[in-house]
């Protein structure tokens, strides 16, 4: 009974299961799976997520190593001032974060103990005892603490000059360091200015130069063409107008012949012809002459003759044959005027083409000569132009070089001044250098001479009096008594403060640190040992900065990986290197024992155009990206442009050879394979629903296998 219990409850608790799968099947066919085939049906199945249109803009890019250190006072700015006396604390002057300078007082010691041991013990000492034992404590007092002065490195006078020494010897060496890399650096902006400058003023004399030679010795390409072509055109001018304007110029001489020869050939023709007509004239005559004659007969006439018949005399008769003989030289004589009249015409039409032959020879002789004369005309007005052209470029060319002359005088200058200022520089800093150590020495000399007075002093305290328990106990007092008034040894803020007041104080009672000098101390992984180095510079955060960030550099690297107690490396598998940074930005808002986060910049870009990590894709010819362009239907179409990868933050990539505003396709995987596909623009993130679909067959697998 109790396994069929079991049974049916392993039942419904897996219909159960399938119930949910189908829900959530369900749900996620209704978010993703349905409008993915709702804009398939719609013509829209090839899309691009609205999300994935990445438009390119400028930002800041860094390769960047984070880290976490603690921010301290540097180890030579710091000073703990430790207690030496066993008595109450009277008064604290200082507090907490109190900025102080050495010399200044910090607290002082109740004294009614010990003035009551003074006073006790000088009752049971002689007056001369007394001031045997305050004289050495005095003495021993003196000497001690300007020893504990030299030996801490506290003492004011030899510090102040060792301080002005340092001081003087950095600046010594940075000005030497400046001076000799000024002249050392071939590649300096004023060396290169210079050099530029220099370059650009002997071109520009060589090109004057060049140029006014070509122009004196008249070598110049331009010139000497423009100057052919002007001889060619005047020379073509003059000997075409000489021989125009002379009296054989066979063109002209041609025309006039054929005028004259056609005018003589129409005279002659006119004059044969009446000469003709004349000869006419008389044939007609002639016969009309002899038309008028009587006919003549052949036998006679009579008259009254004895047989009756009469007979005449033979007059003068028409003569047949001499009129047939005219008649015909008529006819012949008519026919060669009509001949001659036929011909005339032609003559005269010859002779009209003969004058207008030549008209037109002497016009366009006269527009050739015009012709000439305009060539020549322009060509010495392009001459001209050229030459003055030429002159201007000369004059161009003699300007730019004034200019390049008077830019290299001025970066000349420039150096020569830069030099001058570094010479002064270093040999102001070498002056003050020699003034600080001389200082230094004498204070040194002046400090060995005052402890040894003291130390002479302190002897002589111990030479003048007994040996007594008592004088030398009053002298300790009397020496506890001048340590009654604790002073800072150096300046700068009291970080801690472990005294109080009405207590007797034991070990250190204040903490004095130097607060504009500050460091962080942090680790860097193995790994990454070859990717950092000294002067690489730090961003650095805090928790009570925000969102501020601060420089520094880092200072040292350790040699070795950090250790434990016993001298063992603290892990094998993930060594760490201790690092010390120097923070260089100046702010009261970092402080001493607040935890820093910091960042070693590898390598940074400021405003460069960079795009996702994942808008870049990369195949055997390299790294390229998809252009997203519009076309004229308002479709996407992607193109692949190859691009050239710079630092990273793992996030956003800096990329050359895109143009900020340009759109781009995140997530660019997805859409590889649509490059030149018109693609429509989609609220629905297609390739989200995929990731979706897949999420839930695995939880259908996994629910299965429960």
């Amino acid at each position: 009974m109790a396994d069929t219990t079991v049974k049916k409850k392993k039942k419904k608790k897996g219909k159960k299961k399938w119930i949910i799968l189908v829900v959530l099947l369900l749900i996620v066919a209704a978010i993703f799976v349905v409008p993915r085939v709702m804009l398939q049906k719609n013509g829209i199945g090839m899309s691009i997520y609205t999300g994935d249109l990445y438009e390119i803009t400028s930002r800041d890019v860094a390769d960047t190593i984070s880290a976490t250190g603690l921010i301290e006072s540097d180890e030579d700015t710091t000073k703990k001032v430790y207690s030496t006396l066993s008595y109450k604390i009277d008064t604290i002057s200082v507090s907490l974060g109190d900025k102080v300078n050495a010399g200044d007082m910090l607290c002082t010691y109740e004294t009614e103990t010990l003035d009551r041991a003074i006073r006790e013990k000088e009752l049971s000492m002689t007056t001369s005892q007394k001031a045997t034992a305050l004289n050495l404590s005095s003495a021993k007092l003196n000497y001690d603490t300007y020893r504990a002065g030299l030996n801490d490195g506290t003492n004011a006078t030899l510090k102040s000059a060792q301080s002005a020494y340092d001081s003087a010897l950095e600046k010594y060496e940075d000005a030497k360091e400046d001076y000799e890399e000024y002249l050392a650096k071939k590649d300096s902006a004023e060396i290169i200015a210079l050099n530029s400058a220099k370059r650009a003023m002997d071109n520009a004399k060589e090109q004057y130069d060049d140029f006014k030679k070509e122009l004196d010795n008249g070598t110049n390409a331009d010139l000497i063409t423009a100057r052919r072509t002007l001889n060619t055109a005047r020379d073509n001018y003059e000997t075409y107008r000489d021989d125009f304007e002379s009296e054989d110029a066979s063109y002209l001489v041609s025309a006039d012949n054929a005028v004259d020869k056609a005018y003589d050939a129409y005279q002659d023709a006119q004059k044969k012809l009446k000469k003709l007509q004349d000869e006419l004239d008389d044939l007609e005559d002639e016969l009309r002459e002899e038309m008028a004659k009587p006919e003549k007969s052949e036998s006679g006439s009579t008259e009254g003759s004895a047989d009756g018949t009469v007979t005449t005399e033979k007059a003068d008769t028409q003569d047949q044959d001499k009129i047939d003989r005219l008649d015909a030289e008529i006819t012949e004589v008519s026919a060669q005027i009509y001949a001659l009249e036929e011909s005339l015409d032609d003559l005269y039409d010859a002779y009209v083409t003969a004058d207008d032959t030549r008209a037109k020879t002497y016009a366009s002789a006269e527009a050739t000569l015009k012709n000439y004369k305009a060539t020549y005309e322009n060509a010495k007005t392009a001459y001209e132009t050229t030459k003055k052209k030429l002159e201007d470029t000369l004059d161009n060319y003699e300007e730019a070089l004034i200019s390049a002359t008077e830019n290299y005088t001025s970066a000349k200058e420039k150096v020569d001044d830069q030099i001058e200022a570094y010479e002064s520089a270093l040999s102001s800093a070498e002056r003050n250098l020699s003034d600080a150590e001389n200082s230094l020495t004498n204070a040194k000399i002046n400090t060995e001479n005052q402890l040894e007075s003291y130390r002479i002093a302190y002897e002589n305290a111990k030479n003048s009096t007994n040996t007594e328990l008592a004088d030398y106990q009053l002298a300790n007092l009397y020496e506890d008594l001048g340590k009654t008034t604790v002073t800072a040894p150096i300046a700068g803020t009291v970080t801690a403060v472990y005294a109080n007041e009405g207590e007797t104080a034991t070990g250190v009672m204040f903490v004095i640190e130097d607060t504009d000098n500050l460091v962080i101390t942090s680790t860097v992984k193995a790994y990454d040992l070859d990717r950092v180095s000294e002067g690489m510079p730090v961003k650095i955060k805090t928790d009570a900065t925000g969102s501020d960030v601060f420089y520094g550099v880092i200072e040292s690297i350790s040699p070795t990986a950090t250790k434990d107690a016993t001298g063992s490396v603290l892990s094998t598998n993930d060594a760490e290197f201790e690092t010390v940074v120097r923070v260089t930005d100046k702010s009261d808002r970092l402080r001493i024992g607040v935890s820093a986060r910091i960042e070693y910049v590898i390598e940074e870009a400021k405003d460069a155009t960079a795009v996702p990590e994942s808008a870049i894709l990369t195949d055997t010819e390299g790294s390229y990206v998809l252009i997203a362009s519009e076309d004229a239907e308002g479709n996407i179409l992607l193109t692949r442009t190859a691009v050239e990868i710079g630092v990273s933050d793992g996030i956003y990539t800096v990329v050359s050879g895109l143009d900020a505003g340009a759109r781009i396709a995140d997530n660019a995987k997805n859409y590889a394979m649509l490059i030149g596909q018109p693609l429509a623009v989609s609220n629905v993130d297609t390739n989200a629903s995929d990731d979706m679909f897949a999420a839930m067959m695995q939880m259908r697998s996994n629910m299965m296998g429960g």
